[in-house]
């Protein structure tokens, strides 16, 4: 049995099971690159460690209109990385 392409990233596994979950419900449903996973995972792992829960919070699929394959995955990572962001640029509490 091979692995899956966000099995392979390195930090993935490290995610609670419901992230991992749901991002591999989103690369499935949308087909993103490896590159586009690896910032997912990234920023994933990043929320995690702030305790400010997964992107999910971020997802907005209305927002996909007509749009498909990599136009749609390309919105979708603009989307979630946006919200990232703000939250990366806010003051977060670290445990101590």
């Amino acid at each position: 049995m091979s692995l899956s392409r966000l099995e392979q990233i390195a930090g993935f596994s490290k995610l609670p099971l419901d992230r991992q979950t749901w991002l591999q419900g989103l690369s499935h449903a949308h087909g993103f690159s490896l590159q586009q996973l690896r910032f997912l995972v990234e920023y994933s792992l990043d929320l995690n460690c702030w305790d400010m829960g997964g992107l999910d919070r971020f997802y907005r699929p209305d927002v996909l209109g007509k749009a498909t394959g990599k136009q749609a995955a390309a919105k979708i990572l603009s989307q979630l990385k946006s919200g990232y962001e703000a939250l990366k640029n806010t003051q977060k509490p670290y445990p101590a």
